[in-house]
């Protein structure tokens, strides 16, 4: 159904509904991560930070925040130190082991990139490459190309005479 023809927050007026964005939710994200940190330090219970926590906070949802970070750099730097104040909290608690190793290693892959990495070695580390029981030398390799390329040039000739 249609919005009503004078409705001033219709789509394509270039008008939205208007912006619940305050200045003082910036404070607000500093507070709250305060609160999470001072929680753990005082009942020993995890209230880790997060844009959800944020966001339930505010009485929105989590896309409002993401919205309003991409209007307001100040917002987005905020949310930042929110998204690298998690991180840090993850790593040291994990590695204490106060926090569910599992748990731990999920929200650090999904919430900051973060992965474990299998590193395969697939160079010689400089070392010539042996083949067979014998190295192939650069300039043996550049004379069989050579050789290769005469030897396919004369093919052809010989078939065009």
């Amino acid at each position: 159904m249609p919005a009503p023809p004078n409705n001033q927050y219709a789509k394509g007026h270039g008008k939205g509904a208007p912006s619940k964005y305050k200045e003082e939710y910036l404070d607000e994200i500093t507070d709250y991560v305060k609160e999470c940190a001072e929680k753990y330090k005082q009942d020993k219970e995890v209230e880790l930070p997060t844009r959800e926590g944020l966001a339930n906070r505010l009485g929105v949802v989590v896309k409002t925040l993401t919205n309003w970070g991409e209007r307001n750099e100040d917002f987005l730097l905020a949310l930042e130190k929110l998204d690298g104040f998690q991180k840090n909290e993850l790593i040291n608690k994990g590695l204490a082991g106060l926090y569910n190793a599992t748990i731990t290693k999920l929200l650090l892959s999904s919430n900051h990139g973060m992965a474990e990495q299998t590193k395969t070695d697939v160079t010689t580390k400089g070392e010539k490459i042996q083949s067979e029981g014998f190295f192939i030398e650069d300039d043996e390799v550049r004379k069989k190309i050579k050789e290769g390329l005469r030897k396919n040039i004369h093919d052809r000739a010989d078939k065009e005479i």
